[in-house]
């Protein structure tokens, strides 16, 4: 629980601005990269809230820290924990395959385009920094 907590916190806090993408990049990418990002939002915000209220549904405790128990968010009940549980294992396919996607996209952009995207993606540095950090490595005939 304190994992996927502590990385909605960061996702939120890349929320409130993400690098400029390239201007060369075509539309269809441009779309298909703020989609991905607003799906793995979701996801990495809703996946542990609904783990919650599964444990909470199934009765099952929920302990932080060794010593601090959450409380439960939902009354037990068999039934909600059923569908709270097939809904966690089935929203997990999506999580991973949008995860893969955006390595499969950094990677792209990092291998193929050269385009900085990656470097802002990896280090959390703007799109900026990341072609002056590619035109510094070019310019001493180094690959980024």
């Amino acid at each position: 629980m304190q994992a996927p907590a502590f990385k909605g916190a960061a996702h939120l806090y890349r929320l409130r601005g993400s690098p400029a993408l390239p201007s060369d990049m075509p539309a269809i990418q441009q779309f298909a990269a703020r989609g991905s990002h607003l799906v793995l939002y979701a996801l990495v915000i809703a996946m542990p809230l609904i783990g919650w209220a599964m444990l909470s549904a199934g009765g099952y405790p929920i302990t932080l820290l060794d010593a601090w128990h959450s409380p439960a968010i939902l009354p037990q009940n068999v039934d909600l924990f059923a569908l709270l549980r097939a809904l966690h294992t089935w929203l997990a396919f999506p999580l991973f395959a949008t995860i893969l996607a955006d390595i499969a996209a950094g990677l792209f952009h990092g291998l193929i385009r050269r385009d900085g995207v990656f470097s802002s993606m990896a280090r959390g540095h703007s799109l900026k920094e990341g072609l002056h950090d590619f035109q510094l490595s070019e310019f001493n005939g180094k690959s980024p």
